[in-house]
């Protein structure tokens, strides 16, 4: 049986379009994530590359622009994933094997559903200067900013 080449990229040409041209939602809000550095997990490493984490950005970003919509880049270490999204209470400790976990607060949590809140809130916190961050992302800012809506 003939092994499949792995794909390099994925085009994400139709997929971009439709989220941000049929979304009514103005802005996005998406991780920095540093790639290099997840694909050093062994485990991972061909599940991550192929993703295309970096190209879909990068298409999203000028689609966006495109459509006069914002993207917003929160900070990677911000640990969105282990942190509530009610009560910014962080775990200490939570292996990628955990999948849900309880809060202190009494809240029960899928851990991608709170790491897509806890992006939303660090971007809107970020875009109204009230972030406790640190280290700001350089692209922090509405990646769009003066651009025109066409059509």
């Amino acid at each position: 049986m003939k092994k499949q080449p792995a794909l390099a990229m994925i085009s994400f040409k139709p997929y971009t379009p439709k989220l941000v041209r049929e979304n009514q939602a103005t802005s996005f809000a998406v991780e920095d994530l540093l790639i290099k550095g997840l694909i050093k997990n062994k485990k991972l490493a061909r599940s991550i590359a192929d993703s295309s984490w970096g190209t879909f950005l990068r298409c999203l970003k000028y689609k966006a622009k495109w459509h006069g919509k914002n993207v917003y880049v929160i900070n990677r270490f911000v640990a969105s994933s282990k942190t509530c999204h009610a009560c910014d209470k962080k775990q200490d400790e939570l292996p990628l094997s955990v999948r849900s976990w309880s809060c202190p607060c009494g809240l029960k949590h899928d851990r991608d559903i709170n790491a897509a809140k806890m992006i939303r809130k660090q971007a809107i916190a970020d875009t109204l200067g009230q972030s406790g961050c640190i280290k700001s992302s350089s692209m922090a800012i509405p990646f769009s900013e003066g651009a025109i809506a066409r059509g």
